[in-house]
């Protein structure tokens, strides 16, 4: 099993988790249609980051551990930090965790994408 494989799944499970909580929130029902696919995409978006940055990685095997631990914690965080916010802690302003979490996780997600991103150009200068 590659860790592309492996990575690839995690993300899936994070973005499908992510779009069922964003569904029970029951929020996304009252806005319309394009403020809806609006929060979707920003809610999945450092998820969708990920799966493409590894997508166009072809080799290193470094640089994809690194993204495998940035899916993985991702995917954790996110659906611990949903289901705080969301079912554990009922506040009145939980739903605003579906704009706010994303730009923590792209916070947190910048340094693993960028450590990737030297990993994958220093194997391409050793394999030249």
């Amino acid at each position: 099993m590659s860790i592309r494989y492996v990575a690839t799944t995690i993300l899936a499970a994070g973005i499908f988790t992510t779009l069922g909580f964003i569904s029970q929130s029951g929020e996304s029902s009252q806005l319309g249609w394009i403020p809806e696919l609006s929060l979707w995409g920003w809610a999945i978006a450092p998820y969708m980051a990920v799966m493409l940055t590894m997508k166009r990685f072809r080799s290193g095997t470094i640089s994809r551990l690194t993204l495998l631990a940035a899916a993985s914690l991702l995917t954790l965080s996110g659906s611990v930090l949903l289901h705080q916010v969301l079912m554990t802690h009922l506040e009145a302003k939980g739903s605003w965790i579906f704009v706010v979490l994303p730009i923590y996780q792209w916070i947190g997600l910048s340094p693993l994408l960028i450590a990737a991103q030297r990993w994958q150009r220093l194997s391409c200068s050793l394999n030249s």
